[in-house]
């Protein structure tokens, strides 16, 4: 190989440990993600040959999404070990392998997005794994992980083996920053803490955003990184990623508050709706439904987000009223001849007022409806996040049309965390207010987007079967009406 690496300090602590558990939590640019890369890599090497002369080893490199694996540690990765130069990425089942004189290293990119991934996941036979990002995920997934390594190769055999992983700063008070302080996960009971190797990367700015002498990575970043990355952020953002500190509890604060940005994500004008491209719709069922009405933009690579229809406060509708009074109205009104796929909660067992799913009422006024892949909040929360912080050609990915008045007043003050277990924990937002249900249906529509929807599956084409059979067409859901 002709690769040179140098790790900075925290990283050179960090792969001196041989501790089955290790972490490394520091700020943006601090070289953390190839940090994780080169360990990798070297424990593979160090990893004994088997009786044919190769040194075997499969490893899992996973994250809470799939696109944000993509965005984020694979572009790194190959960045490093180009495909086809030290090894082939084979995109049908996401995995790399590696391959350089006597090392042969399957590396399996997953995510844990889903309970079908995360069952997945725990059926490998590993030699070890590295969680990016790690404070996205429970603290409790870790062990169940680390059980899946020191499996591959012969159990026999003499290699490290286990889980690493790197992160920005946790908020104070979460579990993951209690395995960052050493502190018991539950009250009263010290044998929950999580035993891990943590490593701390120090601060690299002065209170002028200036470059600290002990930080790390300086030389591989431009002189005004951190200075550029603080003009115009929030008190939070700075904190957490430009300076690595604890972020504060977030209580009673706005679930996007570092993410969402007034001036970025909420057009200036009206968006204009193209007649020919699909409408994706978010829907959250219950008495108070509330629809979120977007459409993608493949020129300009965004999701447009529309409309929304929400139950007035106050008010109550089942699914099957919702879509007689309210949705389908709209939808005639606004998109008339647009194809359109309706995603919701796949928890949803039935409709408010009857043993019907909401999903089959759907589907009986005309309309194609599909179940989201989760009703995980964290998961949901994080499919808008990966979007709001995704800026293509210099434009935010998501585009609000001003006219979705309650979905912004979630974005800035409604739509909040409660406190979690104890009263002292934020982990989850707030429900059945007016400003949740929007947004429960945003995040359904983003984790449906996020996935790579294909939307052959569902346009009502000539030359698609499916739709030949049923004969579906756009004005069907609206039909008599």
């Amino acid at each position: 190989m002709d690769i040179s690496y140098t790790p900075a300090p925290t990283l050179k602590k960090f792969m001196r440990s041989n501790a089955q558990l290790r972490f490394v939590m520091g700020p943006v640019g601090s070289s953390k993600t190839t940090g994780m890369i080169f360990e990798l890599v070297r424990r593979a090497i160090q990893t004994p040959p088997g009786a044919d002369g190769i040194r075997k080893s499969r490893w899992l490199i996973t994250r809470l999404t799939m696109p944000q694996l993509k965005d984020t540690v694979l572009k790194s990765w190959l960045q490093w070990f180009p495909d086809g130069k030290f090894g082939r990425w084979r995109s049908n089942d996401s995995t790399y392998w590696l391959e350089f004189n006597d090392v042969q290293a399957e590396i399996m990119f997953r995510p844990l997005e889903s309970e079908v991934d995360v069952a997945r996941v725990l059926s490998l036979e590993l030699t070890g794994a590295w969680i990016a990002e790690c404070r996205d995920l429970p603290v409790s997934m870790v062990s169940d992980i680390k059980g899946r390594c020191g499996r591959f190769p012969e159990p026999s055999m003499e290699y490290w083996y286990g889980v690493f992983g790197e992160t920005n700063p946790p908020a104070e008070g979460s579990d993951w920053y209690k395995v960052f302080e050493k502190l018991p996960q539950e009250e009263g009971n010290p044998d929950s803490v999580l035993d891990a190797d943590v490593f701390i990367q120090p601060c690299p700015v002065n209170d002028d955003f200036t470059i600290r002498p002990e930080a790390e990575n300086v030389q591989n970043l431009k002189p005004t990184y951190y200075q550029d990355l603080a003009k115009g952020a929030t008190s939070d953002y700075i904190r957490v990623f430009i300076k690595g500190e604890y972020g504060r509890n977030r209580k009673g604060q706005p679930v996007y508050l570092n993410s969402f940005q007034r001036a970025l994500h909420v057009a200036k004008e009206p968006i204009p709706i193209d007649a020919q491209q699909p409408i994706l719709i978010g829907q959250d069922f219950g008495l108070t439904p509330a629809a979120i009405i977007a459409q993608p933009d493949p020129h300009r690579a965004r999701l447009n987000i529309l409309r929304e229809v929400v139950t007035p406060k106050g008010s109550t509708n089942g699914t099957e009223q919702f879509i007689i009074k309210r949705l389908r109205p709209f939808l005639r009104s606004y998109f008339p001849s647009n194809p359109v796929v309706i995603i919701g909660d796949p928890s949803n067992t039935r409709a408010e007022t009857d043993e019907r799913t909401s999903f089959k009422v759907l589907k009986e006024y005309g309309f194609i409806a599909k179940k989201a892949s989760t009703n995980d909040p964290l998961v949901r929360i994080n499919a808008v996040e990966s979007l709001l912080a995704m800026f293509p050609h210099g434009e935010a990915m998501i585009q609000i049309d001003p006219s979705c008045k309650v979905l912004i007043e979630g974005f800035l003050f409604g739509y909040m965390f409660a406190a979690g277990k104890g009263g002292d924990v934020a982990d989850k937002p707030f429900k059945n207010c007016i400003w949740s249900h929007p947004h429960d249906a945003l995040q359904y529509l983003c984790l449906y987007y996020n996935k790579g929807y294909d939307p052959q599956e569902w346009l009502p084409t000539s030359n698609n079967p499916l739709h030949q059979s049923r004969g579906y067409r756009p004005a069907d859901a609206y039909a008599g009406y």
